[in-house]
């Protein structure tokens, strides 16, 4: 059996098209899906997942620029962002109205050419820095209130003027990264590829510099980052691509100190006369994609659409590994780590060629009654909570992306109350939940016409009901659509513990709990409470088997609880012991520093303070306390 633990390769694109005209492309994250704007009467909307689309044609109004892709899309308050920078305008499309609501499209040469652009969280004000126009490289950062249309100009004398950097928003402060400039700005003087790091407060524009790299980065004679970066909170890393030399990779950027690894393998031949290359990120699929706009001479612009797991591993840091034949459980947890993007160590042997990283495990042929078969399946009528949010229908289709914010979040609401009360909940506290600013009357249409949209998206999972009994709002499932967070709870619930210290049933308990944490990319002060409660129950559970007399001579199944355990807790002290120091006493040592040194740094990473056990205490403990 093999299996791919991420796949670091670009592979044929999603979508690839010639476009007359001057292509704009944006994503909006909420419905995974891509807009291209080619001119202001024209909208294609593109779903990457079906890789299906459709247009809008003979829209009204003005975009604000039809050039130098200066098109956005606001998740905060759910609409397509037309911008100039030359004429300080903003546009703003109107899906009701098929319209954008300018009224002048500048079409004058762009002054900002390849600048990067963020949406702050704090108070949805666009934030775009740098560009390249009339023979000078910028240092300016444009501050745009998205509702006010206020327009805010400064430059920022700190950082060297430049085009091609890239930048993010982590809650009110700018991360700003690389690019190409000289010291004043001027064309004519010599320019230079950047590899620094700056971090900007938004609130007083206070700006410091994190590190900078001066000599080139490792193989690479050049590196030039284009679009904006996504970060990754787990390993504390910035992932941008590189278009340097045309060949467009992803890399990975350290926030706290200075490193750049490379990420996959080359997408292809990028060249152009002009490029531009955005990156975003699906936190329903967590996929990476990643767009080019291509202007090709004497040819029309090309756009093409890539994605790619994430979080992705540096191709430096992958191996191909055989365990041994009653190692098959190892392995499948160490795949679903990674697949979880909570890797907490290195792998002793490297790997560089472009093909995928993979794990072959060798199957016992003499005894195929031991080989472990999976009991639980997503792969279609499921609702996945576990490790994020997945809806599958009937066939096995994706369509998590069906599913509004507004419906995703009754969904949950209903489903997470009928597991903790049985009864479900009431329509008054529903209510409060989801429509707290509306009257009683609004909030109440609201509801009805949720719920019967909600329904119809049920209705293709499978047997799948939501109820209203006794005043409750519940949800009741059938036999065949299967709820990996209702599974966990129901057979933990039901399950003896006694019964766990059973090798068959253990692996059952382990199979639902490697899914991982409870919708952990999913954000609302409602939650909070239900994802601890889950988080309690699994981690008190796991301790408590880590100690069972029963597995202490067992040290295969001690590491797998462990690394179970690291799954919903990345800091537990207690597991980081088992592992390190069976590890160790397996004389695989390295592995067992590279597992300690990893959560030292995530620890202090996250934390703010260094971990004070050191390693020779770790693996001289005892594996259970």
């Amino acid at each position: 059996m093999q299996l791919i633990i991420r796949d670091l390769i670009y592979r044929s694109p999603l979508y690839k098209q010639k476009i007359k005209g001057n292509p704009q492309i944006t994503y909006n994250s909420d419905k995974n899906l891509f807009y291209i704007i080619n001119g202001s009467n024209q909208l294609t909307v593109l779903n990457p997942i079906t890789q299906k689309s459709y247009s809008i044609d003979n829209i009204k109004g003005k975009l604000a620029s039809e050039k130098n892709n200066q098109i956005t899309y606001d998740p905060y308050n759910h609409r397509l962002i037309s911008y100039s920078l030359d004429q300080k305008s903003i546009s703003v499309f109107s899906s009701e109205n098929n319209s954008w609501s300018g009224t002048f499209t500048n079409g004058m040469d762009p002054a900002y050419i390849h600048h990067t652009v963020a949406i702050s969280p704090k108070d949805t004000s666009l934030i775009t820095f740098g560009g390249y126009g009339y023979y000078l490289y910028k240092n300016t950062l444009f501050k745009v209130n998205l509702n006010t249309h206020r327009w805010d100009s400064l430059q920022i004398k700190e950082i060297s003027p430049r085009f091609s950097a890239v930048s993010t928003i982590i809650n009110n402060t700018l991360y700003i990264f690389g690019g190409k400039g000289s010291k004043n700005g001027r064309q004519e003087e010599v320019s230079h590829n950047l590899y620094d790091l700056y971090a900007i407060n938004l609130a007083t524009f206070g700006v410091k510099k994190i590190w900078e790299i001066k000599s080139n980065i490792e193989e690479e004679t050049e590196l030039l980052l284009r679009g904006n970066m996504i970060y990754n909170p787990t390993d504390s890393c910035f992932y941008a691509i590189n278009v340097s030399k045309s060949q467009g990779y992803l890399v990975r950027i350290s926030l706290n100190r200075p490193e750049i690894k490379r990420c996959s393998t080359n997408i292809g031949d990028m060249s152009a006369g002009y490029l531009f290359c955005n990156l975003y990120y699906s936190p329903d699929s967590s996929k990476l994609y990643t767009i080019f706009n291509r202007e090709i001479r004497n040819s029309d612009p090309e756009v093409s659409i890539y994605s790619i797991d994430f979080p992705p591993i540096a191709l430096k840091d992958t191996i191909q590994k055989t365990p041994s034949k009653n190692k098959l459980w190892v392995g499948v947890i160490i795949f679903l780590i990674f697949l979880s993007g909570y890797g907490l160590y290195k792998f002793s042997r490297r790997k560089k060629d472009k093909k995928p990283v993979s794990i072959e495990i060798k199957e016992k042929e003499t005894a195929p009654q031991e080989e472990i078969k999976k009991t639980f399946d997503r792969s279609k009528s499921s609702i996945s909570l576990l490790g994020g949010f997945n809806v599958k229908d009937k066939e096995g289709g994706d369509i998590t992306n069906q599913f509004t914010p507004i419906l995703k979040s009754l969904l949950l609401i209903i489903l997470l109350y009928s597991v903790k009360t049985k009864q479900g909940i009431s329509s008054n506290k529903l209510d409060s939940i989801l429509w707290e600013d509306k009257d009683e009357k609004s909030a109440r249409n609201n509801r009805n016409v949720s719920i019967r949209k909600l329904r119809v998206l049920l209705e293709k999972v499978g047997d799948i009901q939501v109820v209203f009994e006794n005043n409750f709002w519940k949800i009741t499932f059938g036999n065949e659509v299967f709820c990996d967070y209702v599974a966990a709870i129901q057979f933990i619930q039901d399950t003896s513990f006694d019964d766990f210290t059973k090798e068959a049933t253990l692996y059952q308990l382990l199979e639902l709990l490697v899914f991982g944490p409870l919708l952990p990319n999913t954000q609302a002060d409602w939650i909070d409470n239900f994802k601890s409660d889950y988080s309690d129950i699994t981690l008190d559970l796991l301790h408590s088997l880590l100690q069972k007399k029963e597995f202490e001579d067992k040290e295969d199944i001690q590491l797998l609880i462990a690394d179970t355990i690291f799954l919903h807790d990345i800091f537990n002290e207690e597991a980081l012991r088992v592992k390190c120091s069976i590890l160790y006493k397996k004389d695989k040592r390295s592995i067992a520093k590279s597992t300690y040194d990893n959560f030292c740094k995530q620890y202090k990473s996250l934390l703010g303070t260094d971990y004070k056990i050191s390693f020779s205490t770790i693996v001289t403990s005892k594996t259970t306390s």
